[in-house]
């Protein structure tokens, strides 16, 4: 009986050391390739950990910035002009790819913070990254009158998950203006 405790034992402990030690490990930099096509023309390919293709896209001379934010995470940013920026989140893990954002001002694990002119109002939008249904909140203030959303935000950043500061110029004069706004 003692001998097979000890050999129960044994046999745990070595499951055990192989499940910990010989684990794929997985490397986000194999997911993803920028390739110069032609003359400044560029393709994105971008795959999941099993190899499956998740994302390709072309770029006409324009070339993409792929960027490892998270464990298994990437942002795709290609520059839209003087004043634009469109960045897509890509989990390389699951395949969720968000929608285009221009011009983001902050992101977490879960939200992005981007101006945006809408209904003929400047607002700052807070939403989930792949799922506006998930989380959508607009932050609707007297902005001081600009043609690029971008310009009249000084900072922002979330403190933690529901909290987020906010410094933006507000009102003709371009006074300048700090919150802490609860999500």
């Amino acid at each position: 009986m003692k001998k097979k405790i000890i050999l129960s034992a044994c046999v745990v402990f070595i499951v055990a050391i192989i499940v910990l030690f010989c684990r794929p490990k997985y490397d986000i930099s194999n997911t993803y390739a920028v390739n110069e096509t032609e003359e400044y023309n560029y393709e994105v390919i971008i795959k999941q950990y099993n190899g499956k293709v998740i994302f390709t896209e072309e770029y006409d001379h324009t070339q993409p910035f792929i960027e490892v934010i998270g464990k298994d995470m990437i942002t795709l940013e290609v520059s839209g002009g003087l004043d634009c920026r469109v960045t897509r989140f890509i989990n390389v893990k699951d395949g969720d790819i968000s929608e285009k954002f221009v011009n983001i001002v902050a992101y977490n694990s879960d939200k992005v913070v981007y101006p945006a002119y809408i209904d003929g109002d400047m607002k700052i939008i807070v939403q989930d990254i792949f799922d506006k249904k998930k989380y959508y909140f607009e932050i609707i203030r007297d902005y001081a009158p600009d043609a690029i959303g971008t310009y009249m935000i000084i900072d922002v950043k979330f403190l933690d998950d529901v909290t987020l500061y906010l410094e933006y110029y507000s009102g003709e004069e371009w006074e300048e203006m700090r919150e802490t706004i609860n999500l």
